[in-house]
């Protein structure tokens, strides 16, 4: 569904473009994920589900990208 609203028809897995595509949305999803984050601020990561801390990597990797 998100997909189709970015005029990708169809979700494939080893899609070459994913990151320029979804770039633009960056920003929204690391402050999505640290909302998430707090929601389980007493669990170990390998508990948050459905939250992770990937975002944190990308908060390091942003500049270099």
């Amino acid at each position: 569904m998100y997909f189709k609203k970015l005029g990708i028809d169809k979700y494939e897995k080893n899609l070459k473009n994913v990151y320029e595509l979804l770039k633009p949305y960056l920003d929204v999803a690391i402050y999505n994920a640290k909302q998430l984050e707090q929601n389980f601020f007493e669990l170990v990561p390998s508990k948050m589900a459905p939250s992770t801390k990937v975002y944190e990597i990308f908060e390091k990797l942003k500049a270099y990208l």
